[in-house]
């Protein structure tokens, strides 16, 4: 059994939906932590990843972001892939070939994730 962690005021566990979770942060929404430097809401997630690093927490959470590239909002698509563009050996890097091959039949996987950082 996991014990428990805290990041701000979020408690992950072992119940932890992380997938679901990892796509409301994203989404600027699960009721996270930010900080005045923070840009994007993939923000809150390297700073958790970070927090979690050397602890099987790192790899749900990672996993919960590499779900996140196959979801229907190009922004959150495009976080997950600065997540392993920044954490390419994070557990379900793997996923980042599968989702583009997954969504080469369907939609053009690219489209709207161009607009979602704008500079």
């Amino acid at each position: 059994m996991l014990t428990p962690r805290i990041i701000d005021n979020v408690t992950l566990t072992e119940q932890t939906d992380f997938p679901a979770f990892v796509r409301e942060v994203l989404l600027g929404c699960g009721g996270v932590g930010s900080l005045r430097s923070d840009s994007e809401p993939l923000d809150w997630i390297f700073r958790a990843y970070k927090a979690v690093a050397g602890s099987p927490y790192a790899g749900l959470l990672a996993r919960g972001v590499a779900a996140c590239m196959t979801a229907p909002e190009p922004e959150v698509r495009a976080q997950a892939l600065v997540f392993f563009q920044t954490h390419a050996d994070a557990e379900g890097g793997e996923r980042v070939v599968t989702a583009r091959i997954g969504y080469s039949a369907c939609a053009n996987w690219w489209q709207g994730i161009a607009g979602c950082f704008a500079a």
